[in-house]
């Protein structure tokens, strides 16, 4: 029995967002062929997301639906987890008026 191979096609969206996020083609697809979680989008039933986690820590998200054959990808993005120390925000303090001028 013989893997059939699944042709991916980009849409000028995906491919910015892939330029702009530095997300290789090979890790898109690579997540549509063996996501660690898939789910439809709550907006569109046929748009599956598929989810998988990366080595540097974060997720990799790609939007996609299988169009004839295809897998089409819609969109993709990186989730980053960001540390960062509480900011304390302090009330501004009045200026001293120095009298009428």
């Amino acid at each position: 029995m013989m893997n059939k191979k699944i042709v991916f096609e980009y849409t000028h969206h995906a491919k910015y967002q892939m330029l702009m996020r530095k997300i290789s083609s090979a890790a898109v697809e690579y997540t549509v062929l063996n996501p660690e979680e898939t789910y439809s989008d709550s907006s569109d039933r046929s748009l599956s997301v598929a989810v998988r986690s990366l080595d540097g820590g974060g997720l990799i998200k790609v939007w996609y639906r299988f169009v004839d054959g295809e897998a089409v990808v819609l969109s993709c993005l990186v989730i980053t987890v960001r540390r960062e120390l509480p900011v304390t925000y302090t009330k501004a303090k009045k200026r001293k008026s120095k009298g009428k001028r």
